[in-house]
């Protein structure tokens, strides 16, 4: 789990329904639409690099504006200011970018592994027990 220098808030991400960036309950402002596309394409590749080609492809589509290299070059350092001290999870590499975070600390990773846990407890016979990892609060 990525943690900050301030009192351990942990940051949280959701990329299921609105991308969104928290530092404990506070919800961080995460930019404009096109920043938060590039913060959900980042999330989404799981800390693979993304090149820039990619990134223009992912948050523009087939007709990105001329300015689409110089704009992803903007939104990276904004990213990382809405980040703070947790900054240095926005890595430049290979020509491209990665964020680099805990699977635990998105929601898509959390979901993913608590399906898994429900999976096994069904084929284990313990249908309560999947039901409740999926649908806990039931």
């Amino acid at each position: 789990m990525v943690v900050d220098g301030r009192g351990g808030r942990a940051l949280r991400f959701t990329v299921l329904g609105p991308v969104a960036v928290w530092r404990g309950r506070e919800r961080l402002d995460a930019g404009s639409p096109q920043q938060r596309a590039l913060l959900a394409v980042l999330l989404l590749r799981g800390g693979r690099v993304a090149t820039v080609a990619e990134l223009i492809d992912a948050v523009w589509g087939e007709g990105p504006p001329t300015t689409a290299v110089a704009a992803l070059r903007t939104y990276v350092p904004r990213l990382r200011k809405v980040l703070g001290p947790d900054a240095g999870i926005v890595v430049s590499d290979s020509g491209g970018y990665a964020l680099r975070v805990d699977e635990e600390s998105v929601d898509l990773g959390a979901a993913e592994r608590l399906a898994g846990e429900s999976e096994g407890a069904r084929r284990r016979g313990q249908i309560d027990r999947a039901r409740e990892l999926l649908l806990p609060s039931l």
